[in-house]
C-alpha cells in the first residue's frame, strides 16, 4: 500500500469524501480522533460506510482502528463494527503495518492475541 488516510469515524462528511481521495487504504478512527461521547456513534457510522461502500468496485482497502486493549472501549469497537462480509482489517493502537490483522480475530481475552514474529504477545505492546 502506498498511501492510507485516517478518517475519524464519527465524521460523516469526510467519510463521505473518502473514496474519492485516491488513498489506498482508509482507516476508519475510532480510538482519540474520536470523544468519547461520540463513541457508539461512530462505531454505527463506520458500520454502516463499510456495509455501503462494500459493492464499490473502486472501494480501497478499509481498515479500522479500535481504542487500546486497556481501555473500556476496545471490545463495543470489535463488535460494533464487524458485519457479514467482506469483514474490514482491525489496527491496534499505534497502527503499525505488522499490528494490521484480518477478522475473525480471537479477542476475548488480550492473552489470546497472537504471538508476534519475535515471539511476543502482541498484548503486551498496546
Amino acid at each position: 500500500m502506498r498511501s492510507l488516510l485516517f478518517i475519524p469515524a464519527d465524521d460523516e462528511k469526510k467519510l463521505a469524501k473518502g473514496l474519492a481521495t485516491g488513498a489506498d487504504g482508509l482507516i476508519l478512527d475510532l480510538e482519540d480522533a474520536v470523544s468519547a461521547a461520540n463513541k457508539s456513534a461512530a462505531r454505527a457510522l463506520a458500520k454502516a460506510y463499510i456495509e455501503a461502500t462494500a459493492a464499490s468496485a473502486h472501494r480501497p482497502q478499509i481498515l479500522v482502528r479500535i481504542n487500546a486493549l486497556d481501555t473500556p472501549y476496545w471490545q463495543d469497537d470489535l463488535i460494533g463494527v464487524m458485519t457479514r462480509a467482506p469483514m474490514p482489517s482491525c489496527c491496534r493502537r499505534r497502527a503499525r503495518a505488522r499490528m494490521c490483522t484480518r477478522f475473525p480475530w480471537r479477542w476475548a481475552r488480550p492473552s489470546s492475541a497472537p504471538p508476534s514474529r519475535d515471539g511476543e504477545r502482541a498484548s503486551s505492546r498496546w
